[in-house]
């Protein structure tokens, strides 16, 4: 298969959609609710079509109306009653109470989540190869599962200080999350494999259009702490780990379904049943020394080391943003720290490598990744963990467009290229800048890292710095083949009354 080919498909090594696809019509569901977009700045949410769920037509649109009344200006100033705000710069709602939520979205946060278990997700991809009914029965398990799981993280977003949710970013994703409410919402149940098809195709959708919520996150909080005074004090990191592991969550469980519809050999849902480590590392340190090059006009070779045979159940799309982020740092830092120490061009030394040493443990791998960048300095060790915290110049991060979640697809075959990987301006590939790539990847780390019977260890990232050498990040991951795993806590509200101020 040709790049070109691989491009164009959504693989299981990305959280991001290739270019923009032809629009498919779905005759199941109301096209304009879904076709409705959050980049237009104005949007009225009540106006939406006629809900097939009958119980909760109305009360949106009556709900809604009553928080766009709240909704401030973007000059900051709150919108009073009998007032009129400008129709393109209107802001999210306010620190609103839980009770003037919209009624939908309070109703399905109160319902009880159903936990994911790596033996349930393994057990409905098997049975999807029994008849049609299995497929049904894991369509509408989503149908009733993300609901739910939406409208708790837009009850966070509510709870919110009013300097957040007038944020335009933050705004952009409080209306993104209530347009895929209202969209799923807005879909009978599946009963057909024909509307199954369909369904597919829209959370297909649905997802790649979340794709850019992640940026979103990230360059609301950056402007929302530049602000002065209230802005550094405060403390969004519980709400931004909900909302991140709630998003992992939500991932794993459209995609598991997704790809239990393309039956793909060596995969069960989102599971690679045989994915290979080395081959794993191998691929991020292609992609991270090309974006290493395009930065600095030099890059360090990964070494890989330890057991280059190893094979684990486990989802590469998240063993891919893990590994990036990490070689991503560690090539920076060794980069910056030999461009400061060298009188002459840099060009004309080599630098050290990276070493990458896999080994396999009883129920567990860890990657070492080790650099010669210089360690990390005292005074940063312990804000490495902060969402948003970056020690990048301004002038790398401005202009990036999505820098965290890089994504191909080994998979669809081997012998990858370095030079075949496209490179457009205003991509990707970037060294980084908004702060959630270490934060995130150790979110994704101890996602599956616990045991549905004791609580028993699993995955989780550590960085060990020795100051004036350099770094060693442990990866350690989780062997999927123990069939004991549940998520926790992907869903906690952050609190009834959350303490975001230090």
């Amino acid at each position: 298969h040709g790049i070109a080919g691989r491009w164009a498909v959504r693989g299981v090594w990305t959280e991001t959609p290739g270019p923009k696809e032809s629009e498919v019509r779905d005759s199941f569901y109301d096209s304009t609710i879904e076709n409705v977009r959050w980049e237009e700045a104005s949007r009225d949410h009540g106006c939406c079509a006629s809900w097939p769920r009958s119980s909760l037509a109305g009360d949106l649109g009556s709900s809604m109306a009553c928080m766009h009344a709240a909704w401030a200006s973007a000059e900051g100033g709150v919108l009073l009653a009998g007032s009129q705000a400008s129709p393109s710069r209107l802001a999210p709602p306010s620190h609103l109470p839980l009770h003037s939520a919209p009624s939908p979205c309070a109703q399905y946060a109160r319902q009880p989540i159903v936990q994911l278990t790596l033996r349930g997700m393994l057990d409905m991809g098997r049975d999807t190869l029994k008849g049609p009914a299995c497929r049904i029965a894991s369509a509408r398990f989503v149908q009733e599962e993300l609901p739910k799981r939406l409208a708790r993280r837009l009850l966070d977003l509510q709870l919110l200080p009013h300097l957040v949710v007038t944020n335009p970013h933050i705004h952009r994703v409080y209306t993104a999350y209530f347009h895929t409410l209202q969209t799923l919402l807005a879909v009978p149940p599946v009963t057909s494999l024909a509307q199954n098809e369909e369904f597919t195709a829209l959370l297909k959708r649905l997802v790649d259009d979340h794709a850019p919520m992640l940026d979103y996150l990230a360059t609301g909080l950056r402007e929302v702490r530049s602000r002065p005074l209230v802005g550094e004090r405060l403390h969004l990191d519980p709400f931004l780990e909900n909302m991140l592991r709630s998003r992992i969550s939500r991932r794993t469980l459209a995609e598991q379904h997704m790809y239990l519809n393309q039956g793909r050999p060596g995969y069960v849902g989102v599971i690679c049943t045989n994915m290979s480590v080395a081959e794993g590392v191998d691929f991020a340190g292609q992609r991270c020394r090309q974006v290493c090059n395009e930065t600095y006009g030099l890059a360090p070779d990964v070494v890989i080391t330890g057991d280059k045979r190893l094979t684990i159940p486990y989802v590469p799309s998240h063993f891919d943003y893990m590994v990036y982020e990490v070689l991503k740092n560690s090539s920076r830092a060794v980069v910056e720290r030999h461009l400061q120490q060298s009188a002459h061009s840099a060009l004309e030394r080599r630098l050290p490598a990276i070493h990458a040493r896999i080994c396999s443990g009883e129920g567990q791998v860890t990657l070492r990744v080790s650099d010669e960048g210089g360690g990390i300095p005292q005074p940063l060790v312990d804000r490495i963990w902060e969402f948003g915290f970056t020690t990048m110049g301004k002038e790398l991060i401005d202009g990036v467009e999505r820098t965290e979640g890089l994504g191909f697809d080994p998979s669809f075959g081997a012998g990858w290229s370095v030079a075949q990987i496209p490179v457009t301006s205003g991509n990707r590939f970037r060294m980084g800048g908004l702060g959630f790539g270490l934060p995130l990847s150790r979110l994704y780390a101890r996602y599956f890292g616990t045991s549905a019977e004791d609580g028993a260890g699993g995955g989780d990232l550590e960085v060990r710095s020795i100051q004036g050498y350099g770094t060693d990040t442990f990866l350690t991951l989780k062997k999927l083949e123990d069939e004991d795993w549940q998520e926790e806590y992907a869903e906690d509200y952050t609190s009834p009354m959350p303490n975001l101020y230090h």
